[in-house]
């Protein structure tokens, strides 16, 4: 009985497991101010980040034209070997050519638009969080 009585006489170990429960209950909601305040989290971090690869710009817009040329020449190849291939059907290397530059050009795809929402993403987003700021600012 005297184990019963020094695990609940003291009030820090009842504090301790009341808060406790307070925390875990809190943990499993998910509320709307917790949501609003992490996508404003997110805004915040996604303008630092732009203003501090800010500099990266011309690299990106180079890259992301490189590889975009890339692909729609691959893509331009492909359509005209099969285009030549539907012609002339009994030549099997222009066939075979016609295939694999399609399959080059389609599995290039993803990555392109990968890209090239990387590119142009910051600038959309910054517009975003912008817009989302002022409306902010006026409703306040």
């Amino acid at each position: 009985m005297s184990l019963w009585k020094r695990l609940w006489d003291t009030s820090d170990v009842i504090e301790q497991s009341v808060e406790a429960v307070i925390r875990t209950g809190d943990a499993l909601v998910y509320t709307e101010e917790e949501k609003a305040n992490f996508k404003e989290k997110i805004l915040e971090w996604m303008l630092k980040w732009q203003q501090v690869t800010a500099g990266q710009n011309l690299t990106r817009r180079l890259l992301a034209l490189a590889i975009t040329f890339i692909w729609l020449l691959e893509s331009a190849v492909a359509l005209i070997l099969c285009i030549w291939s539907a012609f002339e059907p009994n030549i099997s290397s222009v066939t075979r050519a016609a295939e694999v530059a399609f399959d080059a050009a389609s599995n290039m795809g993803l990555p392109v638009g990968v890209i090239l929402t990387f590119y142009f993403a910051p600038n959309k987003i910054s517009e975003a969080a912008a817009r989302y700021h002022m409306a902010r600012s006026t409703s306040s």
